[in-house]
């Protein structure tokens, strides 16, 4: 009788499931890539050979972690109402254990010496940054990292890219103690299901002085440009500066908030500087009573008038020479002007004033062809008005004042409103008075 003896054998190849943090980063505690494929087979063999087998498959969820960020501000040279924008830099780099959802929120926090200042998201305010963790078959030049199904996550997961990080993209690792950032060059992701299934992820740059161990993060890093426009500026010759904070969020964690203002991770906001304009304010006279004027010298100033005939009067006024007696009228013109080159020297809030003698001479009310025209105006444009000189208006006389005469001039001027005086333009005022 032959005895037969049959031997069983039971073998068990398990994948130690390492436990994950609740909610914080990965980067000083040894973790699993989200995404990777924790696979348990026990197999049942009979005298040496396999005849049965079972599988499960796990696989590990994503740790979501807040990310490092930073915000680098610019400055620039103003040019005119929101011109030029200038870009701040918004670093991030993510601490997840894998592709993770991020999304910028910027807001001006605060600004000075400007009118609604803005900022705002260049490209795609949301986006997914990557990361995996190496296994202990790496490189000095590339990162060894686990596989998985295409199927799993296909938007973050192809031939060449591997939990969200492809070729082109930041990434960010310490190996011996120095943190490097790399460009990724070529991504080989095999896309298979094993318990050995490992992707190849090759950087760019000097090869490591030392392989990376097993259990290395890999995290990606992005820069999000945000364009800051600088508003109006209120007063020139003086810099324009904004302040930017962004909120940074991902899912779950809390969000991250950096600005530019002080005290926060820079010290320097954006900053803009702006043109001190040329400006010239000149007055001029003349008396209506020819005797009264120089026959020569005095400086003359000729102006080309349309006013009283329409016709185009030729007009001399003069800076210095003019004699007056008593009731003769005499006649100022007072000429602002802006020779700024650009729009970075706009003169904004502009009146005139003057004072008359109220001892020597008495405001003439009514003198350019009717009543309530006082004040001879030419604006910026050259459009010719005439404005009453009250205690309200465009044009205020109140004779015990000083200065006793105020006229609003430049773009926008009117009651109680001064204007803005453009670069490269001019405004005129006209008024007479009558000596005592």
């Amino acid at each position: 009788m032959m005895h037969r003896t049959m031997r069983f054998l039971t073998g068990l190849f398990l994948l130690a499931l390492v436990a994950l943090p609740a909610a914080s980063a990965w980067a000083t505690t040894a973790g699993t890539a989200a995404n990777s494929q924790i696979i348990n087979t026990a197999t049942l063999s009979s005298n040496g050979v396999v005849v049965a087998s079972s599988t499960v498959v796990v696989t590990v969820a994503l740790v979501p972690a807040q990310p490092t960020v930073t915000i680098a501000s610019s400055s620039g040279t103003y040019q005119g109402p929101n011109t030029p924008f200038v870009i701040d830099a918004v670093i991030i780099t993510t601490n997840a254990n894998g592709p993770a959802s991020y999304t910028v929120a910027p807001t001006v926090s605060a600004s000075n010496n400007a009118t609604l200042p803005t900022v705002s998201v260049s490209g795609a305010a949301t986006f997914v940054l990557g990361a995996s963790i190496s296994t202990g078959t790496s490189s000095t030049t590339s990162f060894t990292v686990p596989s998985f199904p295409f199927a799993i996550d296909p938007g973050n997961n192809s031939a060449s890219q591997i939990n969200g990080i492809g070729v082109n993209d930041d990434i960010v690792f310490t190996v011996g103690g120095i943190t490097y950032t790399r460009k990724v060059t070529a991504v080989s992701n095999p896309g298979t299901q094993s318990a050995t299934s490992t992707a190849i992820i090759t950087f760019d740059g000097t090869a490591l002085p030392s392989v990376p161990g097993p259990g290395t993060p890999i995290y990606e890093k992005q820069t999000i440009s945000l364009n800051v426009l600088p508003g109006t500026v209120i007063t020139s010759g003086t810099p324009i500066k904004v302040d930017v904070q962004t909120v940074v969020t991902t899912p779950v964690v809390a969000s991250v908030t950096v600005g530019t203002s002080p005290g926060s991770d820079l010290s320097t906001p954006n900053t803009w500087i702006t043109q001190l304009p040329t400006v010239d304010a000149i007055k001029y006279v003349r008396n209506l009573t020819a005797a009264g004027n120089p026959s020569v010298g005095g400086t003359p100033f000729t102006l080309n008038l349309t006013y009283p005939s329409g016709t185009g009067v030729t007009s001399t006024y003069y800076r210095g020479g003019v004699t007056a007696n008593k009731g003769d009228v005499l006649e100022y013109v007072v000429v602002a002007s802006n020779t700024a080159p650009t729009a970075g020297g706009n003169l904004s809030n502009c009146f005139l004033s003057d004072l008359i003698p109220t001892a020597f001479a008495t405001f003439y009310i009514s003198q350019y062809g009717a009543v309530g025209r006082d004040i001879w105006y030419i604006n910026e444009t050259g459009a010719e008005t005439f404005l009453a000189a009250g205690v309200t208006g465009q044009a205020t006389y109140i004779a015990a004042n000083n200065p006793n005469l105020v006229v609003n001039v430049g773009t926008g001027a009117g009651s109680g409103t001064p204007g803005l005086l453009p670069y490269s333009k001019n405004v005129k005022i006209f008024y007479q008075v009558t000596v005592k």
